[in-house]
């Protein structure tokens, strides 16, 4: 079940940015969730797969960087 949440939370990450046209602004949001919640956003790999609802912060600023500008 964690699996399609992170799935739906990578589909909600691209949809926001689309739609603000600001990738500046989803990695800043990133970064202070992370801040404040004193996390590194990286859990071993069979931690993250068993038991996170959200992709790592790392991964999620990652694909805010792949995400290609379409204007």
């Amino acid at each position: 079940m964690n699996v399609i949440s992170r799935y739906e939370e990578r589909q909600a990450d691209r949809y926001a940015i689309e739609m603000t046209e600001n990738k500046e602004a989803a990695v800043t949001a990133f970064q202070k969730l992370a801040a404040s919640h004193k996390s590194t956003g990286y859990n071993p790999d069979l931690l993250h797969y068993l038991l996170s609802s959200h992709p790592r912060i790392p991964d999620r600023i990652h694909e805010v960087s792949l995400h290609e500008e379409k204007y």
